[in-house]
């Protein structure tokens, strides 16, 4: 896709069902979409350079501060015809807000546009990346289970030891025959 096709009607059209358009540019357009609960996903069509990148960071901070609870972002990178490294640069520190408040950011994007300027900038090994929105997806969706288990065991009493298969504190009966009282 050219940046002369990126603001046509036809192109807006066929991008429609790939969630709501935020942010329109003669050269980048943002779409904003949730796949699941928790997560929601940024997609970027067109070029991400020194002059489009503010549009992304604008749009990736309005996500981490619009009061909704999401636990990862998806940047979709997989449309992005030109990253630069100040696209790159926001990736990067919009991943960096995610990890120092416990949240994530994937990145999707395979085209070597995007590919090259992560390995020249040398950030490619601090993002987690994947081959398609529903790898990040499903990657999530693992994650969240894996907090909610740890959040669940990290919830429970463990003042007393326990026996598998016996219960933390004795039913009342039983525990006013242990003690001798009735």
């Amino acid at each position: 896709m050219t940046p002369s096709s990126i603001g046509s009607t036809h192109a807006q059209q066929s991008h429609a069902h790939h969630g709501s358009l935020v942010c329109a540019h003669p050269w980048l357009h943002l779409y904003r979409y949730c796949p699941q609960r928790d997560v929601l996903v940024c997609r970027t069509v067109g070029e991400v350079d020194l002059l489009t990148a503010p549009l992304l960071a604008r749009e990736l901070r309005s996500i981490e501060n619009n009061g909704q609870r999401v636990r990862t972002v998806v940047v979709d990178l997989s449309e992005t015809t030109f990253l630069g490294a100040a696209g790159a640069d926001v990736v990067l520190q919009a991943s960096a807000r995610a990890l120092a408040e416990r949240r994530e950011l994937a990145v999707v994007g395979r085209t070597t546009a995007v590919r090259r300027t992560l390995q020249i900038t040398g950030i490619e090994e601090a993002l987690h990346r994947y081959a398609s929105v529903s790898d990040a997806v499903g990657a999530a969706r693992l994650h969240t289970r894996h907090l909610r288990t740890i959040n669940d065991h990290s919830s429970r009493d463990h003042s007393q030891p326990r026996m598998p298969g016996y219960p933390a504190t004795l039913p009342e009966h039983h525990a006013e025959r242990a003690s001798g009282t009735r």
